[in-house]
């Protein structure tokens, strides 16, 4: 990607203590002794946004908390590989894994200041001086002292409204990918309506392969070309394969059965592995694609047992019934599907681009 900031004269740029660019603000609160309505926990920020788009209230949490108005910036101190960091639009409360951030004007914009905690330089700096193991925290007391180049203030303004500018064109994207997915939702609940369709069974529409699976422990592996495939995808690469034909992979345990984080079924047409964590398919009645759409935006809670370690049974897989359209209608609904799909991949690969140009313009500016 070419320099967008050719231009870019850092000679006269200035080096600045972190608590000189930034107040930490540590004003601590109850979540019961509060009349704010918000609560922001780490779990409602994004990696790499700017944006605040879920959040919980005080009722949900328990345990000291710290205030927030908005302005702040929300950033999670614990984990920050994770490169969290938001701009509150409300008055709140937030975690205390996170430091409520509030730019000093006098030496930054504040309109710059979210972009500045979104770069390499600020957020490889946090990393490195985060401690502890399993969770790696970073202190004010550690970053306080930490020094970064900024430029001057009268050029602040015009960088901000650069940046501002490129992240609403990946905002007005991500807005089309909602429509676009909820258009799609709304499709697929038409598709699957059961006055709509036909019920079958999988048994009558599918031949299950779960013999040829063969799990591998990885220190047995030997890498390869062909994907070596676990519950929820791909989880690595060998040299060898057991499957080469169209199957319809699902999963057969796991959490993801649960939370639905993740697609559950995944269509594989290449030469490949399987463990025992996926079901096997071989669609022989039905469209493959409609089949595994059915499975990713359905319920199957009532067929999947165990709370622990979810688990779908191969024996309920084969029981279970699906709604869908009558077989001669299915090429058409396919195709439909499919044309939505293609836009929304094509949306997707917009926002890719504009993220790389939005974090190349922020890494170019704040680079030592």
């Amino acid at each position: 990607m070419p320099n967008l900031l050719e231009t870019l004269d850092k000679s006269d740029w200035q080096t600045f203590r972190f608590d000189e660019i930034a107040h930490n603000i540590s004003k601590r609160v109850e979540p019961g002794a509060t009349d704010l309505t918000i609560y922001v926990g780490l779990e409602h920020l994004d990696s790499g946004s700017l944006h605040i788009k879920r959040k919980g209230t005080p009722a949900d949490v328990d345990g000291i908390k710290l205030l927030v108005y908005a302005g702040d910036v929300i950033f999670g101190r614990r984990r920050a590989y994770q490169r969290k960091a938001a701009v509150a639009t409300f008055d709140g409360i937030c975690s205390a894994h996170a430091m409520v951030l509030r730019a000093k004007p006098d030496v930054i914009e504040p309109r710059l200041f979210p972009f500045f905690l979104h770069s390499d330089a600020f957020m490889h700096r946090v990393v490195d001086i985060s401690v502890g193991g399993l969770s790696p925290t970073v202190n004010w007391g550690h970053l306080k002292v930490e020094e970064f180049l900024l430029p001057p203030r009268d050029q602040q303004a015009r960088l901000a409204e650069l940046l501002w500018a490129a992240d609403e064109v990946g905002e007005k994207q991500r807005n089309v990918l909602d429509s676009l997915r909820a258009s799609k939702k709304e499709t697929l609940r038409v598709v699957f309506e059961p006055a709509q369709t036909e019920q079958v069974t999988i048994e009558q529409i599918a031949v299950c392969l779960d013999s040829k699976r063969k799990p591998v422990k990885k220190s047995d592996r030997s890498t390869g070309i062909y994907p070596y495939y676990g519950a929820s995808g791909v989880v690595d690469y060998v040299d060898g394969f057991l499957y080469n034909e169209p199957i319809l992979l699902v999963s057969e345990d796991g959490e993801n059965l649960s939370t639905r984080n993740l697609d559950i079924a995944y269509e594989v047409d290449e030469k490949c592995w399987v463990n025992n964590h996926a079901h096997v398919l071989r669609i022989t009645d039905a469209s493959r694609y409609l089949v595994k759409e059915y499975f990713n935006h359905s319920d199957i809670s009532d067929y999947v047992s165990g709370s622990t370690r979810p688990k779908l049974n191969k024996s309920t897989l084969m029981e279970m019934s699906l709604f869908l359209p009558p077989k001669e209608d299915q090429p058409e609904v396919e195709l439909k599907l499919k044309r939505i799909d293609k836009t929304i991949e094509g949306c997707e690969a917009s926002i890719s681009q504009s993220d790389k140009v939005k974090t190349q313009l922020i890494n170019q500016i704040f680079s030592a």
